[in-house]
């Protein structure tokens, strides 16, 4: 009787391995189809959320986004910590300050976890051309509305930010709105620009 519970035991063990076997065999030809388009569609979200930093508006078509990010995005930077490049936006004035200057990808510390942001500046390298979020671990519905577009888009022009204004108040040149009952991520967001500065003093960036 002892035998043939052993004999079942083992017949059900190979079952399931067998099953695990073919279960990941599958998962591993599924990962190798669409490893391709996964690594293409992490690509062209990064160079979006570089294009959209440097203030540009994106074409509906993602050729166009290529072509665009082609145009005129360079690389200058590309170190473990940090990704630098250069950007010039010939659809505004020449002495404007924002019309060309450098993109910052890094990571840095939020509230919950890191977020991994792109930040440009203008060619003063002190004016915020603007900011995206590439990735973030913050409270969805909370924290994590520091990707909604309102928010992202008041830091284009601001220069030095001392002060977190209540979410529904309008900004002045020296604030910005926090976000309601996440006020602590604003706070996080803050220091990352500051992250950015840092960044771009120690790579002597600066003329």
């Amino acid at each position: 009787m002892r035998k043939g519970k052993i004999k079942e035991i083992i017949k059900n063990l190979l079952i399931i391995i067998i099953i695990t076997v073919i279960l990941i065999s599958i998962l591993a030809l599924i990962y190798s189809f669409t490893q391709k388009n996964i690594l293409i569609n992490e690509t062209l979200f990064k160079k979006k959320a570089i294009l959209l930093a440097a203030g540009f508006n994106l074409p509906s078509k993602n050729i166009d986004i290529l072509n665009l990010y082609d145009q005129t995005i360079k690389e200058l930077i590309k170190k473990e910590d940090i990704e630098v490049y250069l950007y010039i936006n010939n659809s505004l004035q020449e002495e404007d300050v924002l019309s060309s200057g450098y993109i910052l990808i890094f990571t840095g510390a939020g509230l919950w976890g890191e977020i991994t942001t792109a930040l440009a500046f203008g060619k003063d390298l002190n004016t915020i051309a603007g900011i995206e979020f590439i990735s973030q671990n913050e409270t969805p519905g909370l924290g994590g509305r520091i990707t909604e577009s309102w928010f992202k888009k008041q830091f284009r022009g601001k220069i030095n930010i001392t002060e977190i204004i209540p979410e529904k108040n309008m900004p002045g040149q020296n604030e910005i709105s926090g976000i309601t009952g996440a006020t602590n991520t604003t706070k996080y967001v803050l220091k990352l620009i500051e992250l950015g500065k840092k960044y771009i003093e120690d790579l002597k960036l600066k003329n």
